[in-house]
Parts: C-alpha cells; structure tokens; sequence
C-alpha cells in the first residue's frame, strides 16, 4: 500500500487565487514602507514599476516555488535586486512586512514557515553582502 503524497505548499496555500490575494496585501505594505523606500534605489524602482505587473510577477513567482503549475517569467532574483544595494536592515524590514501579511491573511504557522524558509533562501542573491 503507497503512502499518501502530502499535499504541495501551494495546495495547502489555497492555490493561486489565495496567493494572490496575500501578495496583493505584501507588495501593497512594501512599496510604502517607509523603511525600504528610505533607499533611493528602492524608492525610485517602486516608482518606475507598474505595481499590477509587480504583483503578477511576485505572484506567479509564489505559485511556482510553492510546487503549483505556474512557470515564473521574470528575472533572476540577483538580476532583478542587484542594483537595488538591499541592506541587511531592509532585509529585515522586507521580512516583517511579510510576517504582517501572512499574519493578516491567516495563513497557518506550518506554512509561514515554509515560506518563510522560501524566500530566506532567496536572500543571498538579494542583499549586499556586508564585508
């Protein structure tokens, strides 16, 4: 007799219509944190973006990492941040934000973590290295 398969991070998640529904929270906390927008850089990409086209992106981006049938079309994470110079503090003010959101969206501890873990794997192509 086969084990049953657990269900994927993106199927515990709701699918794409809930994912959706917490990156539209996240990108609209993050292109206003005053933290994040205090580098120019920052600032000035947040302007440039079209935030409809951000918030597909970062969407199609969750809904592939998290094992759903999506392909991610956007740039590498280091080709997309590089330039920005993100610091460890706004590393960690990107990272609140992003406890705030899945807090408020009532997404459960097992799966914040894994999101978590996610995109903590994500941040050595994003921020500057300090030294």
């Amino acid at each position: 007799m086969q084990a049953e398969q657990k269900p994927s991070l993106y199927e515990r998640l709701g699918g794409a219509w809930k994912i959706a529904i917490f990156i539209d929270d996240f990108i609209d906390r993050i292109m206003v944190d005053p933290r994040l927008e205090a580098n120019p850089r920052v600032k000035e990409a947040s302007q440039r973006i079209s935030k409809a086209g951000f918030k597909y992106l970062v969407t199609e981006m969750t809904c592939w990492a998290t094992g759903g049938p999506q392909t991610y079309t956007g740039r590498s994470m280091g080709d997309s941040h590089k330039h920005l110079m993100i610091t460890e503090d706004e590393w960690r003010s990107f990272m609140d934000d992003f406890q705030q959101t899945l807090d408020k969206c009532n997404v459960r501890k097992p799966e914040q973590q894994e999101l978590i873990a996610l995109l903590e794997g994500s941040k050595e192509a994003i921020v500057v290295s300090q030294g």
